[in-house]
């Protein structure tokens, strides 16, 4: 992805939807945290990336735990998930 294409994609459906996806499960698993959208700009890519601010206290196995669960959640939901691809993530 190039830089323009990450400016793009920034303010996209696709990130909204994500941000959305992210603050659901948040507030399902009771916890507050401040969620925003950049772009990471490295020497060998450029991606869109979701910040999260945790402000409830977790321990690194419910950060782990809220990792895995945000991951497979946006996989699962990705415009270019097919079945096979969940079957195999599942």
């Amino acid at each position: 992805m190039t830089f323009e294409e990450a400016r793009k994609a920034l303010n996209s459906d696709e990130t909204k939807q994500a941000l959305a996806l992210m603050k659901e499960i948040d507030l399902q698993l009771g916890i507050e945290a401040e969620l925003s959208s950049g772009i990471n700009d490295s020497p060998d890519s450029t991606n869109v990336v979701i910040i999260h601010d945790i402000k409830t206290p977790v321990d690194s196995d419910t950060l782990r735990y809220l990792a895995a669960i945000k991951g497979k959640v946006l996989l699962d939901e990705s415009p270019d998930s097919s079945p096979t691809r969940k079957a195999a993530t599942s």
